[in-house]
């Protein structure tokens, strides 16, 4: 089994631990990458496409964030993403979605967390994205990947063990997020 991602997968903020590694399971996680060359961060070669190879077992796909960065800035176009999106399942088909979580009041919540980076750090001066719209961007990607791809939820409903930038989690929600997530493969034929 092998989880590819962005900066969640990575875990950059905690050291490099991340919810894979308390898992036990091998992970490529690129902070800023999406599915394809698209990201709104300057990542080069790191989209999942670009890396994705022939894997024997499960692959875990942790994306969506900053695929919905590029799609609500305009920087992407929906049908990329559906292109990108059928062009992972192509590759490889035995893939679990790893959406950030079924819960919609703690989804308007990280949305509201993310616009606020987006317009106070990274675009601050060069455009303005309210919550609302990050909201829907984010659940028109998780709509594409659920209708390939079974899926998994990264968060339990009221998740809240942040880090500084209420955006990545801290070592214990890192933790947190792995025993969620063994929590619904005990339940599925996954083994790791």
């Amino acid at each position: 089994m092998i989880v590819f991602g962005d900066s969640l997968t990575s875990g950059e903020n905690n050291g490099f631990v991340s919810f894979a590694d308390y898992l036990g399971i091998e992970k490529r996680g690129i902070s800023g990458s999406c599915l394809d060359e698209y990201s709104i961060y300057p990542v080069f070669n790191g989209g999942l496409l670009s890396q994705l190879h022939d894997f024997n077992g499960t692959v875990l796909l942790e994306y969506g964030i900053n695929d919905a960065a590029s799609l609500v800035t305009g920087y992407v176009s929906l049908a990329t993403i559906m292109i990108s999106v059928a062009k992972v399942y192509d590759i490889v088909k035995d893939a679990y979605f790893l959406m950030l979580t079924d819960n919609d009041e703690d989804l308007i919540k990280l949305s509201e967390n993310y616009a606020k980076y987006l317009n106070e750090e990274y675009l601050q001066g060069l455009d303005k994205i309210s919550a609302d719209e990050f909201f829907a961007s984010y659940l028109r990607f998780s709509r594409l990947m659920q209708r390939k791809f079974k899926t998994l939820y990264l968060l339990p409903a009221g998740f809240n063990e942040f880090d500084t930038d209420m955006i990545h989690p801290n070592d214990k929600g890192y933790r947190l997020i792995a025993k969620h997530l063994e929590d619904q493969m005990k339940r599925l034929p996954i083994t790791w």
